[in-house]
This record gives structure tokens, C-alpha cells and sequence, in this order.
């Protein structure tokens, strides 16, 4: 991976898949493509019967491989959390579409400017091709920052 620019801090990024193939490339590409590239990914599978696993391996990204039986949202993430050495760690899901090349570096940026901040999280909006009611959850929940005014 490139490196884009030196984090003060170190970052390292959580992916979760289950049979993620078919999202899971274009996302290891636009984190490869960011301002601030992480130091560390991890992506921890829990069983994918489809080319998730090649898919990460053919990025460099550290794989780690469980049961799907052993698979928890939280659970996952905290083990996922103990496998990597980071300041920060920033949790994606595997159909994650990163807006432009400077999303990663908005998202961290908080924790250097303030030592009191413990999370952040990003706007999510909806893939080209989501259904309606995705687009609807997403826009409901995460709306347009244009829209506050």
C-alpha cells in the first residue's frame, strides 16, 4: 500500500465479511486510494463460501478466518480489536462505500484534535443499486448535512 501521508496517529481498519465478494474489492481499493492510508486492515471472515478470502489476500490485507457459528457483531470486532496494534480503530462493514479519497482522514481526524474524543462515525448513504428501503434508512438516519440549514 501506498503511503498517502503520515497519521499522528496510528490507524488500523476492522472489516467483518460473510460471502462480502461481491463489495468487498472495492472497498480494499478505495482504502488503498485514501489521503490516510492505515497502517493495518484486518479483515476477520467468518466462513465465506465465495472469493472473499482471495479477494483480501490479493490486497496484502491480513486475514483472519472464523467460524460463522462464532460470528457476533460485538464479539467479532472486540476479537478483531485484540489483533491489531493501533491508537485507533476504525470498524467498517463490508459493503462500505467510501465517498471520496479524503473519508478515512475526516473520520480520524477528531482524535488529534481533541485528546477528549472517544468516537466518531461517518455519514452512510446508500450504494448506486440499494433498494428503496436502504435508501430510505439511510437518508432518515444519516441525512444530508445540506439539509440542516
Amino acid at each position: 500500500m501506498k503511503d498517502h501521508s503520515k497519521p499522528a496517529l496510528s490507524v488500523a481498519v476492522i472489516i467483518p465479511t460473510c460471502n462480502g465478494e461481491p463489495w468487498l474489492e472495492d472497498l480494499l481499493s478505495a482504502l488503498e486510494q485514501q489521503t490516510l492510508v492505515p497502517g493495518e486492515i484486518l479483515v476477520i471472515d467468518s466462513d465465506s463460501t465465495d472469493a472473499t478470502r482471495t479477494i483480501a489476500r490479493a490486497h496484502g490485507v491480513r486475514l483472519h478466518r472464523i467460524a460463522g457459528s462464532d460470528f457476533d457483531h460485538g464479539g467479532t470486532r472486540t476479537l478483531a480489536a485484540t489483533m491489531v496494534s493501533a491508537e485507533i480503530l476504525v470498524c467498517m462493514t463490508q459493503d462500505a462505500v467510501l465517498v471520496d479519497a479524503h473519508a478515512l482522514e475526516f473520520l480520524v481526524r477528531p482524535f488529534a484534535e481533541n485528546t477528549k474524543i472517544a468516537a466518531t462515525y461517518g455519514r452512510q448513504v446508500a450504494a448506486p443499486g440499494a433498494t428503496l428501503f436502504s435508501e430510505h434508512l439511510r437518508r432518515c438516519n444519516y441525512p444530508d448535512p445540506a439539509s440542516y440549514t
